[in-house]
């Protein structure tokens, strides 16, 4: 059944043309920032493809973002390679790209057919105005199986994506449009934050809200003071395989060439070896408890920022932004410290 489900459409990737497997390498524009430095993804989707990112990935040591450069391939190595991605927590861009070293013009790029399934698998996924992602018609079957169902659903995609997919007509190409990109799915950059809600914790109370890529997506926030240290802390919680994530802690921020991390409203506040009170990275996550600094007065219903001033730290849950809750809520949690 499932050989009978991708036929058509496995038989027409495979004569686009395009006839070099995926290989991965990480490139750049050659600044000094977050997010100057990403990873490529060219060529084919073939079987072999997720066993190759798995090991690109352990190898490169990049945590970050993956861009495609691909007419597609197989669909069930495609949404293999999507899951992937997701556990990792890497996220995927459709963007101009760069080269190997970073040097040359960007230049155009395609992400179509089975790559869409691919670039699903993004806790975040970005977009550029100017690309689209793009469906070659090949009949519905390929697009209406439970198997595809059950994953787009589970990428936190609307299953609206399909409908438009299995109704293009055969040998013609449509490119999603900008506009739909957000209501899809496909786009889902601009984050949405739950509203902020107060809960009892030991003998006091905390802030709780998340933050959410997709309906499926969410980044806990949690905002408490503890009694012996009355300041304003911020738990984050990024969900993910974290493990080989680059993540400097305490020590290294005495070091003046190391990274310094930030959070600030209109001005940045640069936190301290104190400010921190962990990073921790795993398999299943990455957690980070993180002081305000007392020389920022937090008066609330404003935005507060996190963000490391380093290019090859990564990791989202290192660079945030976050609306807070009204003053009168924050002065109820320093009045309950935990």
């Amino acid at each position: 059944m499932w050989t009978k489900t991708f036929a058509i459409l496995s038989i027409f990737m495979a004569t686009t043309g395009q006839a070099e497997d995926m290989t991965f390498y990480i490139t750049g524009n050659g600044g000094n920032c977050w997010g100057c430095e990403w990873a490529e993804a060219q060529g084919e989707i073939t079987a072999d493809t997720p066993a190759r990112f798995a090991a690109f990935a352990d190898g490169s040591g990049h945590y970050g973002a993956i861009a495609f450069d691909s007419t597609g391939g197989d669909p069930v190595a495609a949404m293999a390679l999507g899951r992937l991605i997701r556990e990792r927590g890497w996220s995927t861009d459709r963007r101009e790209l760069g080269t190997p070293s970073g040097a040359d013009p960007a230049r155009d790029t395609r992400c179509r057919n089975a790559c869409l399934l691919a670039f699903m698998g993004g806790v975040g996924r970005d977009i550029d105005p100017n690309i689209s992602l793009t469906v070659v018609g090949a009949g519905a079957s390929p697009w209406i199986s439970p198997e595809v169902l059950e994953y787009t659903l589970e990428m936190g995609i609307s299953a609206e994506v399909l409908t438009i997919a299995a109704n293009v007509p055969l040998g013609q190409a449509y490119d999603f449009d900008v506009a739909d990109h957000e209501p899809l799915g496909l786009d889902n950059t601009k984050r949405s934050t739950d509203d902020w809600h107060l809960e009892p914790y030991k003998e006091g109370l905390v802030l709780a809200t998340t933050q959410r890529y997709g309906p499926n997506d969410g980044v806990p926030f949690t905002l408490f003071c503890r009694v012996e240290d009355p300041r304003l802390h911020v738990l984050v919680v990024e969900p993910g395989d974290h493990s080989r994530s680059i993540y400097p802690n305490g020590p290294l921020l005495d070091v003046a060439s190391g990274p310094q991390f930030y959070i600030k409203r209109s001005e940045p506040h640069r936190l301290g070896p104190d400010d921190i009170d962990f990073i921790r990275q795993d398999e299943t996550s990455l957690t980070a408890s993180l002081k305000i600094p007392e020389t920022l007065v937090i008066e609330g219903g404003e935005d507060l920022s996190f963000t490391p001033n380093l290019a090859r730290v990564y990791g989202p849950v290192l660079n945030f932004t976050i609306p807070l809750p009204p003053a009168s809520w924050i002065a109820s949690v320093r009045q309950n410290c935990i």
